[in-house]
């Protein structure tokens, strides 16, 4: 009894793993990874996700999330230009500031301050 509850485990995991293997493999490659054994199934079911990614499929689904992963990175590096360009105006406004109240302050120190009369 012991045996065949691991031999029904063990058959239910393979078959777990290689329909994984299916749906995330390639339809145009073809091939099928059909592991021999329990230790065996983890290698192509974790190898399997990495290589659908690096090319084109015709799947919608994949194809739609290949194209958000692409507009997140477009917009994370549009936001990265325009914070920078942001920090870059608020430095130069600072600047600006700075020399304007410099300005004034050395105008002021230069004016003739006025005689008070004794009273």
């Amino acid at each position: 009894m012991l045996k065949l509850r691991e031999l029904l485990i063990s058959s239910a995991v393979l078959v777990l793993a290689q329909s994984a293997v299916a749906q995330t493999s390639d339809t145009s490659s073809g091939t099928s990874a059909a592991p021999a054994s329990g230790a065996t199934s983890a290698a192509p079911a974790s190898a399997a996700p990495s290589a659908p990614a690096a090319q084109t499929s015709n799947d919608p689904l994949v194809q739609k999330r290949m194209d958000d992963k692409a507009a997140k990175g477009e917009y994370k590096a549009r936001k990265k230009a325009a914070k920078g360009e942001s920090k870059a105006a608020k430095t130069d406004m600072k600047a600006k500031k700075k020399a304007a109240k410099e300005k004034t302050t050395q105008e002021l120190s230069n004016q003739p301050k006025p005689a008070t009369t004794p009273g």
